[in-house]
């Protein structure tokens, strides 16, 4: 098929902070920059990082009240059918865009793009997939992939990997004796796991500074309480309403991945691309790719005092620029997107 022909909507609740909502707008953009005609659908309202979408990209905004509003399905449904693909970004907007094509009756091809980041942890399969499974599915991890296959019982051919990648931003860097303290980025949950993160800066006496929402108010207090237990109050500083991420890494010294379990995840191709040395727990499509090949970036347990001796080594023996460039490229990303539409076309 004619990448001419090809007319894809991408549909997302919101542009807010998080590594599903860079990937859609990475995705829509870099296909844009291709003279695909890609637009994107958003069922709430813009989000915080509305302002990074492309300015030639068509927008349809729904502002939905609530889910079951039948004229606001009634709208999506109209926008839906003037695409020949809808690429949706993560479970709970799939299953509102299928009530609506089977609500309406419409044939276009809609394909989940699963970002779920617990699936090593979490295998269990949604009830709406026991009725409408997806008929095409994009895991961002292997993991996701093979639940798909094995859970849901999909096709292969039905099945696509799409690993995450970033657009690298360029930034000011600072001289090595200018950085200081640790940097985690992970919106607040146990999942993340930030309380090992605190534990850990404190048992190497640096500061760190936590990016991300607050998304479990029980585990947000249970963090403040171990950081008034640790007496670290000065030394841990949360950050809310950043979004360029990559602008604020050349500050520090040593990066934290401490997420039990992850798709990407998105962070560390960021600390990749701005050549910044991290840590991180053996999960995510990201360790699957690199991590046999660079041991020393990963830890199998959460032992404090195994990581601690891990961040106090002062050096690592390659580029980390270089794995970005070689693994994580934008434009590798927009080839994948593409090859996927293509076969979706032809199944």
């Amino acid at each position: 098929m004619n990448t001419k022909d090809l007319k894809i909507l991408h549909v997302i609740d919101t542009l807010g902070i998080g590594g599903a909502e860079k990937m859609a707008i990475l995705g829509i953009n870099t296909l844009c920059k291709k003279h695909i005609k890609v637009a994107l659908l958003l069922l709430i309202d813009r989000g915080e990082l509305f302002t990074e979408l492309h300015h030639e990209v068509k927008l349809f905004e729904l502002n939905r009240p609530k889910v079951l509003s039948y004229q606001h399905m009634k709208k999506c449904s109209e926008i839906i059918k003037t695409y020949n693909i809808v690429h949706v970004h993560m479970r709970y907007n799939y299953k509102y865009i299928r009530l609506v094509k089977v609500l309406f009756n419409l044939k276009t091809k809609i394909i989940l793009h699963d970002h779920y980041g617990s699936i090593d942890k979490d295998i269990s399969v949604p009830v709406f997939f026991k009725v409408f499974k997806p008929k095409y599915y994009i895991g961002v991890s292997e993991s996701l992939t093979s639940w798909a296959s094995n859970n849901l019982n999909m096709s292969h051919k039905a099945v696509f990997l799409l690993k995450n990648c970033i657009l690298k931003e360029k930034v000011g860097t600072l001289t090595h004796h200018n950085k200081k303290g640790l940097v985690i980025v992970g919106n607040i949950k146990p999942i993340k796991n930030q309380l090992f993160a605190i534990q850990l800066a404190q048992a190497l006496n640096e500061e760190i500074t936590i990016y991300g929402k607050v998304q479990d108010a029980a585990y947000f207090k249970v963090l403040k309480n171990e950081i008034n237990l640790l007496e670290y109050d000065n030394c841990v500083h949360f950050n809310d309403h950043t979004t360029n991420i990559q602008g604020e890494l050349s500050k520090y010294k040593l990066a934290l991945h401490t997420a039990k379990s992850e798709s990407g995840p998105l962070v560390l191709i960021e600390y990749l691309a701005q050549n910044l040395r991290f840590i991180s727990f053996s999960t995510g499509e990201v360790f699957k790719t690199i991590g046999e090949k660079y041991s020393d970036l990963f830890m199998d347990n959460f032992d404090l005092l195994a990581w601690k001796k891990q961040a106090l080594k002062k050096t690592i023996s390659y580029d980390l620029n270089e794995i970005y460039n070689k693994n994580f490229s934008e434009e590798k990303y927009a080839q994948d997107c593409i090859h996927i539409y293509t076969k979706m076309m032809k199944l």
